[in-house]
């Protein structure tokens, strides 16, 4: 996604079946020398995750597991 000069992107990976951490990285690709900002979520255990930009310029972070009821959602105000 990005938001103005900024990329976001959020990356997940499996860790033994328990969840797994989710880093949102955040650039501006067209600096010479691009610098990445690292934020992490833990247990995030998701079968999908989706980033959407609001109608004020946040960034909403959704993620659910089919096999869960309750799907948590974070709002991410440090864009």
């Amino acid at each position: 996604m990005q938001i103005g000069s900024t990329v976001v992107a959020v990356v997940r990976a499996e860790q033994n079946g328990g969840g797994s951490p989710a880093i949102v990285a955040r650039w501006n690709p067209y600096t010479i020398m691009p610098a990445c900002t690292y934020q992490s979520f833990t247990g995030v255990l998701a079968n999908s995750h989706h980033l959407l930009k609001t109608s004020d310029g946040q960034v909403l972070f959704t993620y659910g597991d089919r096999a869960q009821t309750n799907r948590p959602t974070s709002r991410n105000d440090d864009q």
